[in-house]
């Protein structure tokens, strides 16, 4: 009964110690490591059936969105307009890298995602004020329509292999393509997100 008593004592007191360390990871992640190894070693002396794991996740690597931010912003400053970065990225899909062309004198930025069998670019260069471009495509090789993007109007192309190109100006004169394998709802759904 006494030895009944004891154990009920310690898996009490395994639980309560088991929830500190954890709330206590999460406010004060290097201390509680120092903790957690102490505590793991007095709970492995204790004997075989009592077994607690408290894990650090603080190896784990940042939001692939907080990546490219910090990319992003590291990259503003040789640029002469304010880079534009997708809230939404389809699933799947992860930020890669971000690039400049060094042949383009308006500096063109290209932001790319993979994913395992796919990758999308996210072009952006800034445009004079009287630029303008028109699209053509062969009706053999996809289609193509104006779509609304906030308020401005863009240009869509379904290709007939089902990878697609969007393109639009802003009212910064920033020419913005969005274009890979990506499907034209994927597509929209980036550039609403801009």
């Amino acid at each position: 009964m006494k030895r009944n008593k004891r154990r009920q004592i310690v898996q009490v007191a395994v639980i309560v110690i088991a929830i500190f360390g954890t709330s206590a990871l999460l406010i004060f992640p290097k201390p509680v490591n120092a903790f957690k190894e102490q505590l793991m070693q007095k709970f492995t002396n204790l004997g075989g059936n009592i077994s607690v794991v408290l894990s650090n996740n603080s190896n784990h690597q940042s939001h692939p969105r907080g990546i490219m931010e910090k990319e992003v912003t590291a990259f503003q400053t040789d640029i002469p307009f304010k880079i534009l970065i997708p809230k939404h990225i389809p699933e799947g899909f992860e930020f890669k890298s971000i690039t400049k062309s060094s042949n383009n004198e308006n500096a063109l930025v290209i932001l790319s995602f993979i994913s395992t069998d796919a990758e999308f670019l996210f072009t952006q260069s800034k445009v004079s004020d009287n630029f303008s471009y028109s699209i053509n495509i062969n009706e053999n090789q996809g289609q193509s329509e104006q779509v609304q993007i906030g308020r401005h109007v863009g240009n869509m192309i379904t290709f007939k292999d089902g990878s697609c190109s969007l393109t639009w100006l802003t009212d910064d004169n920033v020419l913005c393509e969005i274009s890979g394998n990506v499907t034209s709802e994927q597509t929209r759904e980036i550039a609403d997100s801009i």
